[in-house]
C-alpha cells in the first residue's frame, strides 16, 4: 500500500499528465437542422491521455486541448468519458441517428441524464430513435412535467417522448430543487441548475406563464439551465422568450433579474480588475430560441454578459432563424452598446443604459442564404471569414479548462473540423465553415465564488 502511494506520488511529479481525478467539461452543440441537440460530458483526461498514448498520438501540451486532438486524430475515445447527459434530441428519427453517431464518435454508451427543454417537435422528435432504435441508454430523463397550471403536453408528445420512458426513470424537474450533479474534483463541482420551468423562475413563487391571461404558448414553459464548473458559467434555455407580445412572456428578464438577486459571487474582468462583472454573468450561453426574434432581448444580454454565443438552428423557409436582428444584436461589430433603456425601471442606476456588448466570438450550426437571412448583406457576408466574430460549422464545442477552476474561467470554443459539405448531417451546408474557428477565451476572475444553488 505504502509502495502504491509512493509510486502515484513519484508519477505526478516525473508525469503533469498523471492525475487520476483530471478532468474536462464539454458542451456539444450538435447539428441537428430546425431544432435543438446538446450534449454535456465530463472526461477523464488520464483515460484520455492514455487514448492517444495506445493510438501513438503524441499529447498536447495543455489537457484542454487533448480532446479535440484526438477528434482530429479520429482516436477511440471510449471509456474515457465518465458523466453524460443529454440536452433535446432534434426534430424526428434522423436527427436522433445523428446524436446517437456523434455520441459514438466522442465516447459516450449511455447518458446519465437528459433534458427536454419543452414539448415541441423539434426538441423531442429524436428521442424515440436514439433510445428504441439505437438502443442508447438514459438512466435519468428530466422534463418540466406538468407543473403547477402548465398545459399538458400534446398526444404526439406522449407518444415520441413520455411513453418511451417508464415512470421511475422520467422526472419532473423544479427551479426550487433540481440541481443535478455531475462530478466533483477538489472540492469544485459540475452541476446543472434549473432555473426556469413553465413560468417559474429560480427563487419565485408564482407562475408567470402559469397565470390566467399570461400566455398559453409553449415556448414560455421551456426549462432554463446554468451549468456550472467553479468559475465557469453556461446558460441554456429552450425556446424561451423575451418579449411580452401575444401568448409570449418575457421570461428571459425574470430570469436574469431572479438569478442576480440570489447570486453571491463575484466576477472580475481578465483585462480590467475595477470592472466588476454583473452576479448574473455566464461565459457563454445557447442562444435561446435558435435565434428567433422573439427571444434574447438587449436586458437578458446585459444582465448576462456572455463572451461566447452558441446558436442552433438550420434551413428551414418558414422560421429564417437566425434572424438578422438578432445576429446584428451579439455583434459586438455591428452593435458595439446594448441600450437598455426600455429597462431602466429595473435598473440600480437608470442613467446608465448603454452597456459594452460583451460577445467575443458566436458559432452557428448553420446558415440560410442571404435571400432568407435579412437585409443586412455587409453583416450576412461577414460571417464565416476572416476577423468576423461569427463562426459557422455544423457541430459546436465547447471545452472548459480545468487548471485554476476555482478562481478563473478559461475554455476553448471551435467546430469540430468536419468539412462544410458534410458538417450539416440533417441540414442544408449553405455556408462554408471558417477553419479559423478555433479560439482560446479568458473570461473572468472569481475573487468571490459561490455555487448558484436552489435554495
Amino acid at each position: 500500500m505504502k509502495f502504491s502511494i509512493r509510486l502515484l506520488w513519484f508519477m505526478s511529479m516525473v508525469c503533469p499528465f498523471f492525475n487520476g481525478f483530471s478532468q474536462t467539461l464539454e458542451v456539444h452543440q450538435i447539428s441537428v437542422g430546425q431544432g435543438d441537440g446538446a450534449i454535456i460530458v465530463v472526461r477523464d483526461t488520464a483515460r484520455l491521455g492514455a487514448a492517444l498514448d495506445s493510438a501513438g498520438i503524441p499529447r498536447p501540451a495543455a489537457r484542454i486541448n487533448m480532446f479535440k486532438t484526438a477528434m482530429d486524430s479520429v482516436v477511440d475515445l471510449s471509456g474515457t468519458v465518465t458523466k453524460a447527459m443529454l440536452i433535446d434530441a432534434g426534430k424526428g428519427s434522423k436527427q436522433g441517428q445523428k446524436i446517437y453517431q456523434y455520441a459514438q464518435k466522442i465516447g459516450v454508451s449511455k447518458f446519465q441524464y437528459s433534458v427536454l427543454s419543452h414539448y415541441h417537435d423539434d426538441h423531442y422528435g429524436g428521442f424515440k430513435s436514439l433510445v428504441q432504435t439505437y438502443g442508447m441508454q438514459i438512466d435519468t430523463a428530466y422534463d418540466r412535467g406538468y407543473y403547477n397550471r402548465a398545459k399538458k403536453p400534446t398526444r404526439t408528445a406522449r407518444t415520441s417522448y413520455i411513453n418511451i420512458f417508464n415512470s421511475n426513470r422520467r422526472k419532473q424537474a423544479s427551479c426550487d430543487s433540481t440541481n443535478l450533479l455531475l462530478g466533483t474534483l477538489g472540492g469544485q463541482q459540475i452541476r446543472l441548475t434549473n432555473v426556469a420551468n413553465a413560468g417559474y423562475v429560480f427563487g419565485d413563487v408564482h407562475g408567470d406563464a402559469g397565470d390566467p391571461g399570461c400566455g398559453n404558448d409553449e415556448n414560455n414553459y421551456s426549462l432554463g439551465w446554468i451549468l456550472q464548473y467553479g468559475a465557469f458559467r453556461f446558460f441554456t434555455g429552450g425556446d424561451l422568450n423575451g418579449v411580452n407580445s401575444g401568448q409570449k412572456i418575457d421570461l428571459e428578464s425574470y430570469i436574469v433579474d431572479s438569478v442576480r438577486r440570489f447570486d453571491n459571487s463575484v466576477f472580475v474582468e481578465y483585462n480590467n480588475t475595477n470592472d466588476t462583472i454583473p452576479k448574473s454573468h455566464v461565459c457563454g450561453l445557447k442562444l435561446n430560441h435558435h435565434g428567433g426574434k422573439e427571444s434574447t432581448n438587449t436586458y437578458f444580454l446585459s444582465r448576462l454578459r456572455p463572451k461566447t454565443v452558441l446558436i442552433s438552428c438550420g434551413y428551414d423557409k418558414g422560421y429564417k432563424h437566425p434572424r438578422v436582428e438578432v445576429i446584428r444584436k451579439i455583434d459586438s461589430a455591428a452593435t458595439p452598446r446594448w441600450d437598455i433603456g426600455d429597462w431602466k425601471a429595473k435598473l440600480s442606476d437608470p442613467n446608465d443604459t448603454l452597456i459594452r456588448n460583451t460577445v467575443k466570438q458566436y458559432l452557428v450550426t448553420s446558415l440560410m442564404p442571404q435571400s432568407l437571412f435579412g437585409g443586412d448583406a455587409t453583416l450576412y457576408n461577414s460571417i464565416g471569414t476572416a476577423g468576423s466574430k461569427g463562426v459557422i460549422g455544423g457541430d459546436l464545442v465547447l471545452i472548459v479548462d480545468d487548471q485554476n477552476i476555482a478562481t478563473q474561467s478559461k475554455y476553448l470554443v471551435y467546430w469540430n473540423g468536419w468539412q462544410a459539405t458534410t458538417a450539416n448531417v440533417v441540414t442544408k451546408a449553405v455556408k462554408a465553415c471558417n477553419a479559423a474557428g478555433t479560439k482560446y477565451m479568458q473570461c473572468h476572475r472569481a475573487p468571490t465564488l459561490q455555487y448558484l444553488t436552489n435554495h
